[in-house]
C-alpha cells in the first residue's frame, strides 16, 4: 500500500539549496524539526527568510550581509 505524507525542509531564499544539502536525510516530519535542522547547519532567519551558510556573512561591525546571488 502507497500512502501520501507530508514532509518539511528549509530552503535557502536566496540559493534554493535545501537544509538537507549533503545529508542522508531529505526531510522532517514537522516544521520545528526543519528549521532545528537549518539552525544546527548555521543557517540563520533574517529579515523573515532563511539563508544558508554559504549566503550570508558578517562585517566589521557584526552586521549580517546578504550575498547577492545573481540568477
Amino acid at each position: 500500500m502507497i500512502k501520501k505524507v507530508e514532509m518539511f525542509y528549509v530552503v535557502c531564499d536566496n540559493c534554493g539549496v535545501s537544509c538537507f544539502e549533503g545529508s542522508d536525510w531529505s526531510c522532517t516530519v514537522d516544521e520545528i524539526s526543519a528549521k532545528e535542522v537549518a539552525s544546527d547547519s548555521d543557517w540563520i532567519i533574517y529579515e523573515g527568510k532563511d539563508y544558508c551558510q554559504e549566503c550570508y556573512s558578517y562585517d566589521d561591525n557584526d552586521e549580517i550581509v546578504i550575498k547577492t546571488i545573481v540568477k
